[in-house]
């Protein structure tokens, strides 16, 4: 299966796991105290979470999104956020 990979530098390694297990919907595939490895079929996605003392925001604006076919696939990543807090 093709992959997009993404690297993500983090402060709060266990806030990160958790928004991104609730997103993706699957828990991270491995783990280790300072890194996550979230490999989704759905979107296709290698997400890597490393835990980042000093991670800054980016300089520039930046994004990153998911591309769903439709809107009821966005209502429900939304649902499952909100049942998550």
């Amino acid at each position: 299966m093709n992959r997009i990979h993404i690297a993500l530098a983090t402060k709060n390694i266990d806030a990160a796991v958790h928004f991104y297990t609730v997103l993706l919907g699957a828990p991270p595939s491995r783990t280790r105290p300072d890194y996550a490895q979230f490999l989704a079929d759905s979107p296709a996605v290698n997400l890597t979470l490393n835990a980042t003392p000093n991670a800054l925001s980016p300089a520039l604006p930046a994004h990153y999104g998911i591309e769903v076919g439709s809107t009821s696939a966005v209502n429900e990543a939304r649902a499952r956020l909100e049942f998550a807090d």
